[in-house]
């Protein structure tokens, strides 16, 4: 119903409600995003079903749906995947959940004509997922709290994207599920780079 109001479908909306159904618009948005984090977390307590994945096969099908939403935005992404990579032990959607999150956000914190790299390789029997961007960037200190839960980087920059303070926590909680180590390195209006270490198997 509010896409037909936004976008015109049952005629055109008056100047004096396109704020206000905007602003109704964002919040529904914030909430259903909220419900899908909170349902999650409520995953994590009851995902039994880990196998060996390679995490090149599941990122594949994936980027077309990355490329979709970065082109939206004006922002050129790249994916490389080395060769001949390790397989892990893991819950495919879980781990498809942590990663939607990270290239979520570097795409929503990047501004137009910049660029997001999503790479994977293999090191010191670790297989690793680096998500790097040329967006705003996190305050260094403000980086040790970026995966609490609920948290949110201050600064009316931020606050402005929206947001529910739950999508890297929920990564973070993934990752240590799975026997990883997530870590971060930003600079402000430089960019971002987060950071996956997932085990291989023997």
């Amino acid at each position: 119903m509010l896409k037909s109001l936004i976008a015109g479908s049952s005629g055109p909306l008056p100047d004096a409600y396109r704020q206000p159904v905007g602003i109704i618009a964002k919040r529904v948005r914030l909430l259903s995003k909220l419900v899908e984090d909170l349902t999650s977390f409520l995953d994590l307590q009851k995902r039994g079903d880990f196998r060996p994945l390679r995490l090149g096969e599941m990122l594949q099908p994936m980027y077309g749906g990355y490329r979709t939403r970065a082109l939206a935005e004006r922002i050129e992404l790249n994916m490389e995947i080395d060769n001949g990579l390790p397989t892990i032990r893991g819950e495919e959607t879980l781990l498809s959940k942590a990663i939607d999150n990270l290239v979520d956000n570097a795409i929503k914190f990047t501004p137009p004509d910049g660029k997001v790299d999503i790479r994977v390789r293999s090191e010191n029997g670790s297989v690793m997922l680096e998500v790097t961007d040329t967006g705003i960037g996190i305050p260094q200190e403000q980086q040790e709290h970026i995966f609490e839960r609920f948290y949110q980087v201050d600064g009316s920059t931020t606050r402005s994207f929206g947001g529910t303070g739950l999508g890297l926590a929920l990564v973070k909680e993934i990752v240590d599920l799975h026997g990883g180590q997530i870590s971060v390195g930003s600079e402000p209006e430089k960019g971002t780079t987060f950071m996956i270490s997932l085990p291989a198997l023997n």
